[in-house]
């Protein structure tokens, strides 16, 4: 996976925000995709594990996942936070050249415990 993203300087994006259809996952799609899909490709050869995926992959940076915030708010907290961060996405512009990544990470997170 390293010697991979060595390849790289970066990652491209195309210039607006997605949603994942029925979800609150935001994301933002490569342009070009087919970097993202050789690192997919890299990571599931890899030792890392991970849990399978309900959905087929397509490629993408998830910038928001709302469904950790009934993990890690109180549950009279999440209805104003998911309107705050509606508030951020419908005012939020992607510079219309599109966005850049120029360094990543890969953190483990426990879906039971998303503190730990």
């Amino acid at each position: 996976v390293k010697q991979e993203l060595g390849k790289h300087t970066g990652f491209s994006f195309k210039a607006d925000v997605h949603v994942f259809p029925g979800t609150q996952i935001h994301v933002l799609l490569p342009e070009p995709s087919n970097v993202f899909c050789i690192l997919h490709e890299k990571l599931r050869e890899s030792k890392i594990q991970f849990n399978a995926c309900e959905r087929e992959y397509g490629p993408h940076c998830t910038i928001y996942n709302g469904m950790f915030l009934e993990k890690v708010l109180e549950p009279r907290q999440v209805p104003e936070r998911r309107n705050e961060i509606k508030e951020f996405f419908n005012n939020f512009k992607v510079p219309e050249k599109g966005a850049q990544i120029k360094s990543l990470a890969l953190y483990e997170c426990d879906l039971a415990d998303p503190m730990k």
